[in-house]
């Protein structure tokens, strides 16, 4: 089996004649933090700031998203985990802000405040700490175009994390995904979470894309109609996460 917390996914095997050791890596908790400024006014912008681990106070603070001092304020610093590991090695990501939505009911797509001067291309993956947004559409110099998830445009090639069944989830133009090619005889639960195969060249793998909320199953169908609520609360959304091109040294 499987822990289903994400990042916690160790493989426990029953040996009914053996015994089992996991040895666990255990760090201070702000090796696995960085403060990250987003405010361009200040001297720190755009840097990463570790909590300082022998001041309490300023840990605890750094902690709960407020720094203390007048360096950083608690509007404008973000504390991030420091551990996207995609493809088995660390992506560099930048944070953006949203500074639009499209004016039309029919389009699911918002514009951010990071471009092509901060290495933001076509194709890259935008999330949040909740989980996958969508992905960059157009990007010009200061500024990104992004079309949602739920966009009746947008495909996430998907897997179920329990039973990796997979699928592809479709936005339909609502606050809601449809998850489409998934045979009538795979077993799949109400609550069941759906994350990104990786495939398709945008996704990497293992983004949690949302939540099963309804199953239909039709004898004479050859595959199921199952809706995926988002797992990222899509209508307020401010700022994000997009996932930039590994280095290549």
């Amino acid at each position: 089996m499987f822990s289903q917390h994400s990042g916690c996914a160790l493989p426990l095997v029953a040996l009914q004649y053996m015994s089992l050791r996991i040895e666990v890596d255990v760090r201070p908790l702000y090796h696995l933090y960085t403060i990250i400024d987003t405010e361009p006014s200040n001297a720190t912008f755009g840097k990463r700031i570790r909590p300082d681990p022998l001041n309490s106070e300023h840990y605890l603070n750094v902690f709960t998203n407020v720094a203390t001092g007048n360096t950083l304020s608690s509007t404008n610093v973000n504390l991030f985990g420091n551990y996207i590991f995609l493809d088995k090695d660390e992506r560099p990501f930048v944070i953006a802000k949203v500074i639009g939505y499209d004016a039309t009911q029919w389009s699911k797509v918002i514009f951010i405040n990071r471009g092509t001067n901060h290495k933001v291309q076509k194709n890259a993956s935008v999330m949040n700490n909740a989980g996958v947004i969508g992905h960059v559409i157009h990007s010009s110099p200061n500024s990104s175009k992004v079309l949602l998830i739920t966009d009746g445009r947008s495909a996430v090639d998907s897997l179920f994390q329990e039973t990796r069944e997979s699928g592809i989830t479709v936005g339909t133009g609502e606050n809601i995904c449809e998850m489409k090619f998934v045979p009538i005889s795979a077993k799949i639960n109400l609550g069941d979470k759906v994350i990104s195969s990786g495939l398709g060249g945008v996704f990497p793998k293992g983004l949690v894309v949302g939540r099963v909320v309804d199953i239909v199953k039709q004898s004479q169908e050859l595959f199921q109609d199952i809706m995926v609520e988002p797992s990222a609360d899509l209508s307020n959304i401010e700022e994000v996460i997009v996932l930039l091109p590994n280095q290549v040294e």
